[in-house]
This record gives structure tokens, C-alpha cells and sequence, in this order.
């Protein structure tokens, strides 16, 4: 415990002496002069003004944003695209709260050291850069909102520097809190979504505030399943009880997600496995045993609720959904999406490495209008986030993404074997839960326009933020260590209220 606090930065105190009465008094009274004299002037006045007076909380600004990103990451979580929407055109809720944790990273003393991530990070948006400036005047709003797909990438670095031990365990805490509740919230907001219940949206909205993705809700429902397996979700009373109630609620939603999305049901059957090959052997047979009793209650019971689509909600819908992925399906809608992803595919590759777009087609043009490929007219981007930034970016931003991908990936693997070698049961379930998330985000991107999206996108980045602020730390612990081969760790870390390091097996 007490060597943990050591390990752990201190915390500066907080500043007061930026914005004094006397500045603040000045700050005023120039701005009052421009004010009729230069309004552009007086509102970049008053926007630094603002900006200062925020620099000044310091310490509570990290906690405020810290606190607006749980609230927004909660919201994409429970409300996917509907509540993206929440905001005054053309900034949404999203936006604010990037640039809130941007001013706590400059405004923290403290923040984490840069790493290779963050190198690969910034040369991967320097090139969507490129592939966006030259089409502003074209596109205008369109361009900037298509360039999420790489401007959303400041939420992982900025998440990465401002992360610590504390705050990590702090996180998973939190989590650990709300993750019943959602495994209890995805099955009803599924009902909910089929009966059109509650389809009031925020002013201006072309989506209702509730709205059902079953492959973004899969994604979750992946993260839920490797929290859980992996015994970061442990400690306190009543735990017996929430996982008795947890697997039930997760197997309903399970079963929703995957009968309405292959990308769904790939990200759960390809990632959650991960999980169970990474936990110890002794919660491998009492996860196997209440995986094997809920499996059976739900075979007796064998739900089954038509949707509008004709994809009924039951277990032979999921079995109908995975194996269209190998043969042809009897269902005309799952074959006719399937082949309708594999030709836009084909035409993208065909023109990028083939044909008239040698650079791709950047940042703002309507790929689905562009390439003859448009659904319901609000469609923007292929089904695949590869795809997307091949067509948008070209050989190199592919080549970029993979490389960044494929190195956050193997070196999550490292850390993990590294903690295991080491004692410390808390990262080795932290690097292999964020493993699992990461993984479960890029299949169900495999599939869907999930990335190209903030509900999405946001999630994507600070799941990235996580692991990179882990792997820096972990590393620090590991310099930190009496004996130099990084055995601090062999002893219980210190925790935040209860928090996960001693939520082992």
C-alpha cells in the first residue's frame, strides 16, 4: 500500500495566482474597449479571458474533465447515436468536452510523458490533415465532420497524459458500478426500440435520443464479459447477488445484439475468448459451469420477438447470422447486405490502388453517393473502418492505421505477460480487458460505421487513451522498483476505495 503511494505522481496544487483581481480587471476593461471596436477581437479576448480563468483550477479542471468525459462516454454507451446529437449544430456535446480535457492537459503540471504511441498517433492525423485542408472550401462542414475518423484521436492523447495509477483504479471502480446497470439496460432498450417507445429526440435531431445499435451495444456487452471474467469486477457485499443478476441481463442483450448484427456477434464470439484463455484456471471452471447454466436457461426458454426487419430476436436468428457468414443465407437481407458490403469494397480498392484516385478522395465527399453505394440517403461511409481510410487516405493512412493498430495491440500483449510474470493480477487484467475492448471496437468497425462516428469514434480513442496511459505507467512502476526488475508490483498495490488491484481469481 504504502509502496504504491510511492509510486504514484504527486499532485500539484492547485494554482491561484494566474488570475488575479488586478488581471481580471484589466482582462475586462480591454475587452469592453474592443468590443465595439473589433467584435472578432473581443471574442478571442474573451475566449483566452475564459481559458485562463479555467488554467487557473488546475487540478479540479483534470477532474472536471475527467468527470464530462465518464458523463459523455456514458451517454454514447446508453443512448449510441441519438444522444451524439445532443448539442447546438455544428458542435455537439462531443466537441466541448474535447477541448475541456485539452485545456486540462495544459493546464496539469503533471501530465504523462510521451511516448511511440503518441509519435504514431500525431503522424497519422498529420497525413488526415493533408487529406482534409484541400477540400474544406469544397465540402465546408461535411469535411470537418468527416475528419472524426482522425481528429478523434486528441481524446487518446489527451486521456493518456492525464491518466495515473490512481485515476486508473479510480476508473475501473466506476465502471465496475455501471456495468449492471447496462447489462440490464441493453435488453429493455432493445424492447424498447422494437415496440417505438420513447422516439422523442433532441431538437434539430434526425435521430430519436434512444436508439438500439446492436453492434455498438455488443461492443460493451464484450468489455462487460472480459471486466467481469478477468475478477476486476469484485469486492464489497452483494457481489454474489449482482452476478447472479448480471449473466442473466448480459445473455439477453447478448442474444439481441447478435441476432440484429453480424458485426455485433463477431464482436462478441471473436473477443470475449480472449478473456477466458487470459484468467486464471480457477475462474475458468466457475465461469465455464454459470456460462453453461445461463446457456441452458436460455435454450429452454428459447425467446424469440419478430423485429420489423424480419430478423427475429432468438437463437436461431443468431444461429441464421453466423452462418451467413460463411455460405450463402437463406434470408435475402443478410445475403443482400453481405454482397452489398463486399462490391462497395471491391470499387474502393478498384479506384484508390487501381484507378482515378490515386491519393483516395479525402475528407468531405459522400463516399456512398460518390460511389453509387447510397441506402437511405444519410449513409456517408463504407461499412468498414479499413475501407474508410483507404478511401479517404489513401495507401499511406491505411499503412499508418494497420501499423498503429497492429503496434497498440502487440504491445497491450507484452504488458500482459509481463504482469503475469510479475504478480501484479490488477495489470494483467487491466491490459487484457482493454485488450478485449479494443478488439471487440475494430471487429464491430469491421462491419459498421462505427469509428467514422463520435458514439463510436470517442469510445475507440479513449479505450486507445487507456492502454496507452497503462503501458506508461506500468513501465514507470517497473523504473520504480527497489530491486530494478520491476517486482513492486509482487506486493498488493494501493487502491482508491475499494478499488480492483486486489480483485483477483
Amino acid at each position: 500500500m504504502a509502496r504504491s503511494a510511492a509510486l504514484a505522481p504527486r499532485l500539484p496544487r492547485v494554482r491561484r495566482h494566474w488570475l488575479t483581481p488586478p488581471v481580471a480587471l484589466a482582462g475586462a476593461a480591454m475587452l469592453a474597449v474592443l468590443v465595439p471596436l473589433a467584435p472578432p477581437l473581443a471574442l478571442l479576448g474573451l475566449a483566452a479571458l475564459g481559458a485562463l480563468a479555467l488554467a487557473t483550477l488546475e487540478r479540479r479542471l483534470v477532474s472536471l474533465a475527467l468527470g464530462a468525459l465518464v458523463v459523455l462516454l456514458a451517454g454514447y454507451a446508453f443512448f449510441s447515436r441519438g444522444f451524439a446529437w445532443v448539442g447546438v449544430p455544428p458542435l455537439f456535446i462531443g466537441e466541448p468536452v474535447l477541448a475541456l480535457l485539452l485545456l486540462a492537459v495544459m493546464a496539469w503540471r503533471a501530465p504523462g510523458r510521451l511516448g511511440w504511441p503518441h509519435a504514431g498517433i500525431a503522424v497519422f492525423m498529420l497525413w488526415g490533415l493533408a487529406r482534409t485542408l484541400p477540400f474544406l472550401t469544397r465540402d465546408g462542414i461535411d469535411a470537418a465532420r468527416d475528419s472524426v475518423v482522425w481528429l478523434y484521436a486528441l481524446f487518446a492523447i489527451a486521456v493518456s497524459l492525464l491518466m495515473t495509477r490512481q485515476r486508473f483504479e479510480h476508473a475501473t471502480e466506476l465502471y465496475g458500478r455501471v456495468l449492471l446497470v447496462f447489462a440490464i439496460w441493453v435488453p429493455i432498450a432493445g424492447l424498447l426500440h422494437l415496440m417505438g417507445i420513447l422516439r422523442f429526440a433532441w431538437p434539430g435531431a434526425p435521430t430519436p435520443l434512444l436508439t438500439f445499435k446492436a453492434g455498438d451495444m455488443a461492443v460493451h456487452l464484450a468489455g462487460i464479459a472480459a471486466f467481469v471474467s478477468l475478477g476486476l469486477y469484485a469486492g464489497g457485499r452483494g457481489q454474489a447477488l449482482r452476478e447472479s443478476l448480471l449473466w442473466p441481463a448480459w445473455a439477453a442483450g447478448a442474444v439481441f445484439a447478435m441476432s440484429a448484427n453480424r458485426g455485433g456477434m463477431l464482436a462478441l464470439l471473436m473477443t470475449t475468448p480472449l478473456a477466458f484463455l487470459a484468467m486464471r484456471s480457477s475462474r475458468r471452471l466457475t465461469l465455464l459451469v454459470s456460462g453453461a447454466a445461463v446457456l441452458a436457461v436460455v435454450v429452454m426458454v428459447n425467446p424469440s420477438l419478430p423485429t420489423p426487419r424480419g430478423r427475429d430476436v432468438s437463437l436461431a436468428g443468431v444461429a441464421a447470422n453466423a452462418l451467413s457468414i460463411f455460405v450463402n443465407a437463406e434470408e435475402s437481407d443478410r445475403e443482400g447486405t453481405k454482397e452489398w458490403r463486399l462490391e462497395w469494397w471491391g470499387e474502393i480498392v478498384d479506384y484508390t490502388i487501381r484507378g482515378p484516385y490515386p491519393l483516395g478522395k479525402g475528407f468531405g465527399v459522400n463516399l456512398a453517393d460518390s460511389d453509387g453505394f447510397q441506402t437511405d440517403g444519410t449513409l456517408r461511409s463504407p461499412h468498414n473502418i479499413h475501407m474508410t481510410v483507404l478511401a479517404r487516405m489513401w495507401l499511406p493512412g491505411l499503412v499508418l492505421w494497420l501499423a498503429l493498430q497492429g503496434a497498440f495491440g502487440a504491445a497491450l500483449l507484452r504488458a500482459w505477460r509481463r504482469a503475469r510474470r510479475r504478480g501484479d493480477e490488477f495489470w494483467a487484467s487491466v491490459n487484457v480487458w482493454l485488450l478485449v475492448y479494443w478488439a471487440a471496437m475494430l471487429t464491430n468497425a469491421s462491419f459498421d460505421v462505427y469509428i467514422e462516428g463520435p458514439q463510436g469514434g470517442v469510445w475507440f480513442w479513449t479505450v486507445m487513451g487507456l492502454g496507452i496511459a497503462a503501458l506508461r505507467i506500468q513501465r514507470e512502476e517497473r523504473a520504480s522498483a527497489p530491486d530494478g526488475d520491476g517486482d513492486a508490483a509482487s506486493e498488493p498495490a494501493g487502491r482508491l476505495a475499494g478499488a480492483a488491484p486486489r480483485r483477483s481469481g
